[in-house]
């Protein structure tokens, strides 16, 4: 049965076409300007509406600001809440365990706190060691949050809702020094907050749910001191307070733990 002849085997009836260069390609698009090559024909386009793009003076920052985390209500858990860190030194907030609507906890966690004792094991001999973790305590019953995790500057800001008034907050991790800054203003209501470090048991935490090695035991609580006008300073774990009268802030900072 004949077949149609292939058109890819066919001859060549006139001279190779030269393969286009970049420049050739370039002139020809320019010249050719909105029209359409069919065919090798060029068939004019439907002219279209010109389209202005416009960006804002700061496209970066507009991203960024629009996909800053929100939240209206207090976060009930640590997956809940916000989150600050520079990769070795983090925190989380969210409400203080059994102590929903009178305090807000701020973890306080480090990559390096880490046991140095190889004989118990990998679980236990060389576990990352719990710290503690602060808690902001209102004078009023917290009645609502407005907070904003901004992406742009990795701070968190917004306010504390009470009974007795408000507290402003901004809080950051440094990004090379391990250190958390949580900045307090309280209205008049507010002026009798309290900033309070509670230092946790340096033992791994599978001791919790793990049988302990022979021989193991956590390591020993921490030591305290006080400075004038100030709360208590823990030798693990720095952290310092002072609270303000109104329109005035209280500043707590906590550093990477010492040995």
């Amino acid at each position: 049965m004949p077949t149609a002849p292939d058109p890819a085997s066919a001859p060549l009836t006139g001279p190779p076409s030269p393969a286009p260069s970049r420049r050739r390609v370039l002139a020809t698009g320019t010249a050719l300007g909105g029209a359409l090559v069919v065919g090798g024909a060029a068939l004019p386009a439907e002219a279209a509406a010109p389209v202005t793009l416009r960006a804002p003076a700061d496209s970066w920052n507009t991203v960024l600001d629009d996909a800053d985390l929100h939240w209206q209500k207090m976060p009930r858990t640590w997956y809940e809440g916000p989150y600050l860190g520079n990769g070795r030194l983090g925190s989380g907030i969210y409400a203080e365990p059994g102590a929903e609507t009178t305090a807000v906890r701020f973890n306080v966690q480090h990559s390096e706190v880490q046991d140095h004792r190889p004989e118990y094991g990998s679980l236990f001999g060389l576990a990352r060691l719990p710290i503690g973790h602060f808690t902001l305590e209102p004078a009023g019953t917290i009645t609502g949050v407005d907070w904003r995790m901004r992406l742009r500057t990795a701070e968190l800001r917004g306010t504390v809702t009470t009974s007795a008034g408000t507290l402003t907050l901004r809080a950051f991790v440094h990004s090379t020094g391990d250190v958390l800054t949580v900045e307090v203003t309280p209205s008049a209501g507010e002026k009798d907050f309290r900033w309070v470090f509670h230092p946790a048991e340096a033992i791994s935490p599978r001791a919790a749910f793990k049988p302990l090695p022979d021989g193991y035991t956590g390591h020993p609580r921490p030591s305290w001191r006080s400075t004038a006008g100030r709360q208590p300073r823990c030798s693990r774990s720095s952290a310092a307070v002072s609270t303000s009268p109104p329109g005035a802030t209280g500043r707590a900072a906590a550093a990477a733990p010492c040995t």
